[in-house]
């Protein structure tokens, strides 16, 4: 790479803290094998750190300098339920791992029933207007979406029995199709 531009920021809260600008003629990226660890390795450059709200600055003069990358104080852990593979959920007792494994399998059967449901609401009157039944439409995706989200939350937390799952919230809104058919008559 060549002038290279590197801006690190403080985080919120970290009070008293430089802001730094980094700037080099050439830069590499480099990974230590023993430790995974990504680096960024430049030559021939500057670094300034500024502290917000101050009039003064500090200046590094470097012929070779070397940033570690990826540190996120945010970072999520990749053994989290949600990279976890579908067959491992599966065989995981956990609620939390049964409740994510629900909403997964839940999303093509969702696409499914609110196709169901979107079917009988495209008919409109006439004199009714194209978006006549669009209100309703909109509606029914937010309640179904709130009561499935609810209910894969109440799975997690162990409130909501994992057998009974969110097939509950399915035959519930089993009704919803009729519930459309109603109103497009």
């Amino acid at each position: 790479m060549q002038d290279v531009l590197v801006h690190e920021q403080n985080q919120p809260g970290d009070e008293g803290t430089h802001d730094y600008v980094t700037r080099a003629a050439s830069g590499y990226q480099e990974t230590r094998l023993e430790t995974g660890s990504r680096f960024l390795v430049l030559n021939d450059g500057e670094r300034y750190g500024v502290t917000p709200g101050q009039q003064s600055a500090e200046r590094l003069t470097f012929e070779r300098y070397t940033l570690r990358l990826g540190l996120n104080r945010d970072r999520q852990e990749l053994d989290s339920l949600e990279y976890a593979t579908t067959p491992a959920l599966w065989n995981d007792p956990n609620p939390r791992a049964q409740a994510q494994w629900q909403w997964r399998a839940g999303l093509p059967l969702m696409v499914f029933v609110l196709a169901l449901m979107a079917q009988p609401l495209s008919r409109v009157n006439p004199r009714q207007g194209r978006f006549g039944k669009l209100l309703p439409a909109v509606f029914l995706y937010v309640a179904y979406l709130s009561l499935l989200l609810a209910v894969v939350d109440a799975i997690g937390s162990g409130t909501w029995p994992t057998t009974l799952g969110v097939a509950g919230t399915r035959s519930v809104l089993r009704v919803g199709p009729a519930t459309a058919v109603a109103l497009a008559t």
